[in-house]
């Protein structure tokens, strides 16, 4: 009887000891990580949508008719 309490105790130490040493070498990194993470979801969420292009269907006009409109040019 007392092996088997002494024996789940030495259990419960190792994994107190595991659970601290996890805890010590990544637990400010994911902390920070997922901090960083939220943030980037919250600012994307809040973020108003992008505007719409709206283009006008009429069709091109041919650049010296648009630019040189009224007047009538001379080629030589």
């Amino acid at each position: 009887m007392s092996l088997t309490v002494f024996l789940a105790l030495c259990v419960l130490g190792l994994d107190f000891m595991i659970y601290v040493l996890v805890q010590w070498t990544y637990g400010d990194k994911r902390r920070a990580l997922a901090r960083q993470l939220a943030a980037h979801e919250n600012a994307l969420k809040e973020q108003s949508p992008r505007p719409v292009l709206v283009t006008h269907k009429r069709p091109l006009l041919d650049h010296k008719s648009h630019w040189h409109a009224g007047t009538t040019s001379q080629q030589t």
